[in-house]
């Protein structure tokens, strides 16, 4: 029983990592994007991104373009 709730732990903590990956990610390019642009950052509007960001990659198939 320990094994599994250690494992349950790592698959969390994983999750937590790749997700605040990605969240930097977009932050950093919104933040490039609005100061390029000249619009003001927004929290709301990063959410929405990141939001949008992590859908497409849960449903989008990672070898559409697979040979």
């Amino acid at each position: 029983m320990i094994n599994t709730f250690g494992t349950i732990i790592r698959v969390f903590w994983l999750m937590i990592l790749l997700m605040g990956g990605w969240f930097l990610a977009t932050a950093a390019v919104y933040s490039a994007l609005t100061m390029v642009m000249g619009i003001s950052f927004n929290w709301i509007h990063l959410w929405i991104i990141f939001a949008l960001l992590i859908a497409l990659r849960m449903f989008y198939p990672r070898n559409v373009f697979a040979w």
